[in-house]
């Protein structure tokens, strides 16, 4: 439970109004000061910095009407610093850097847009590169080295094509792998150089190229992206470009080579160096969270309901028309980690399930996110005697969902009943078309054999159904 106490003690503190510049300190129940800063017409603007219980500092930044700016630093509770990376309009923008405690470098990479863009490169704290690869709009795709054993391509966030791996006796192994769905893959020589390429999406990989390397390179439209890395030791030739041996010089009895057995490369486990939530909502969300648990409860107040100033526009404006088109389909993702590590099958569940996919976000907490997550869980009984099923869908890297779920668990005062499906790759979001940095909130229906029967795509970042309407909808396919 916080309390919010204005700064009264310092001497240039200037009220222009109840909207004017106004200092504020925020204390826990201890009295403790848990972050202190600037507010502008009830928005965070200007420097703010959080604590950590030990008073030492957490985090440091600007803000501008409730959204992160410029660059902002954290540090762990014994001061030594562990992310650095700039905000636009509460978007990581630019260069990012996450820090082992000796102070060596951990990750380094660029954001766009507030996902992953470009080469990022991941070391070990005596420095040594543990893995390195390209992002494509916080996707995996293009090349990557895992450690010093795997090398290969991904392709929106899967593994493709050929993948060169290093046994522990360290003879080298090519394991090829199918191209991304839907596409066929080749191999040819080009000057030599075996070089496997998908042509529907402009996917090649020389293997290797002249000086030892291996390059990749993708066009799609105006879009694309190209590189290479070298790769120790002598890489197998693909079997499809092997010539056979003479015919006299066949074996009478040839004997199968044992198939090797190949480890499956691990991504880093911090991939995005998300940083910790400063405060897991601004003091003006905190302020219309419960409104805006009522709307996404029951449906928009009839009196009128004073929305949250910057909102990308009117909560619940009945959906995009266009998100009919689901109706009648099989979710393009069926199987999901969720994030207590339990795999949840929507192949053929056994009761009606809502499929709510949120917004998703890397940096700032999204307010209607956890809002209509802590409505739903509010209602969980209602759902549970109406014979249905609730899965929260959340897109994107999975750093952020501790601070997701914490910030839920803030408003409903308890942990979350229903469990949070992870689409860390997109895979559900493309495959329903709802992309959209990184996803268009929607709330699915299916029945028991896995058909999607009802859709609410939403037009804005606010705009979601309520609890009402989906338990409406619900309970026709419940019966």
């Amino acid at each position: 439970m916080y309390r919010t106490l204005a700064i009264l003690t310092i001497p240039v503190l200037i009220l222009t109004g109840c909207g004017g510049p106004r200092l504020v300190e925020v204390r826990d129940e201890t009295g403790r000061i848990a972050r202190a800063g600037t507010t502008t017409d009830r928005l965070q603007t200007g420097p703010w910095v959080y604590f950590h219980a030990n008073g030492a500092k957490k985090a440091e930044g600007p803000w501008v009407q409730d959204k992160q700016e410029g660059l902002w630093t954290w540090w762990n509770d014994q001061g030594q610093v562990e992310i650095r990376g700039s905000y636009l309009h509460g978007l990581r923008t630019g260069p990012w850097e996450r820090f082992h405690p000796s102070g060596s470098s951990s990750a380094t990479g660029a954001y766009q847009d507030d996902r992953q863009h470009g080469l990022w490169t991941y070391r070990d704290p005596a420095g040594q590169m543990r893995s390195r690869g390209t992002f494509h709009r916080g996707v995996e795709r293009g090349l990557w080295q895992l450690g010093d054993e795997h090398a290969g391509l991904y392709w929106d966030g899967v593994r493709v094509g050929p993948w060169w791996y290093r046994n522990p006796g360290g003879t080298p192994i090519l394991v090829e792998l199918p191209p991304p769905a839907g596409q066929t893959a080749r191999w040819v020589l080009q000057d030599g150089v075996p070089v496997w390429e998908v042509p529907g999406l402009g996917l090649r990989l020389e293997w290797p190229t002249a000086d030892g390397s291996l390059a990749f390179r993708w066009r799609q439209g105006d879009q694309g992206d190209e590189g290479r890395m070298a790769v120790a030791g002598a890489v197998p030739l693909p079997s499809a470009l092997i010539p056979p041996p003479p015919a006299a010089s066949l074996p009478q009895l040839p004997v199968a080579a044992p198939v090797p057995v190949v480890p499956t490369p691990e991504l880093p486990v911090e991939r995005s160096p998300s940083p910790t939530q400063p405060a897991l909502l601004t003091e003006r969300e905190r302020e219309v969270a419960q409104e805006l648990i009522s709307t996404y409860t029951h449906g928009q107040n009839p009196f009128g309901v004073s929305e949250y100033e910057v909102s990308s526009g009117p909560i619940q404006v009945g959906g995009d028309p266009a998100g009919q088109s689901l109706l009648g389909r099989v979710l393009p993702q069926q199987r999901f980690l969720s994030s207590t590590g339990r795999v949840i099958d929507l192949a053929a569940p056994q009761r009606p399930t809502v499929v709510v996919i949120l917004r998703g976000f890397s940096g700032q907490v999204c307010i209607y996110c956890a809002t209509q997550t802590a409505a739903i869980g509010r209602q969980i009984e209602r759902f549970r005697t109406a014979g249905v099923d609730v899965l929260v869908v959340y897109p994107g890297p999975t750093e952020a969902v501790p601070v997701f779920v914490e910030a839920v668990k803030s408003l409903r005062h308890e942990s979350l009943p229903m469990p949070i499906g992870l689409d860390v790759s997109l895979l559900l979001v493309r495959g329903l078309g709802i992309e959209e940095n990184l996803a268009r909130p929607t709330s699915l229906i299916i029945d028991r054999t896995g058909i999607i029967r009802y859709a609410y795509v939403g037009k804005t970042g606010a705009d979601r159904p309520s609890v009402d309407d989906l338990l409406r909808n619900a309970e026709k396919l419940g019966k």
